[in-house]
């Protein structure tokens, strides 16, 4: 995993988790005439939803990159999960942070 550089993992204590139960993924694609061929970006947007509630309490926009590393964290980290919780063992306290994108990057946004 390349070295991350300008993201400071040790999260504020004033940084509270958020609920959310439900989510909407939304595409977006931009496209210009690029000679011949037609050059296209991409980005998801999503949004986290608290049903509870009944509103939206994150609005995420990512582009493909982001959205393809994502997409195998939480593949990977749904499946150990599933593991976990059919194992009759008490789990052991996390000994590693949380895992990241490992994309570099110098900003968050």
């Amino acid at each position: 995993m390349p070295e991350q550089k300008g993201i400071n993992l040790n999260l504020s204590p004033n940084v509270m988790p958020i609920h959310a139960d439900e989510a909407m993924i939304h595409t977006k694609i931009r496209a210009k005439k690029d000679g011949d061929g037609v050059k296209k970006i991409g980005h998801l947007r999503i949004w986290f939803i608290d049903t509870l509630a009944n509103r939206v309490v994150s609005d995420i926009v990512i582009d493909m990159g982001l959205a393809e590393s994502l997409s195998g964290l939480l593949k990977g980290k749904t499946t150990e999960l599933i593991e976990e919780l059919k194992s009759d063992k008490l789990p052991e306290p996390q000994k590693k942070p949380a895992t990241t994108s490992g994309r570099e990057t110098s900003y968050i946004g």
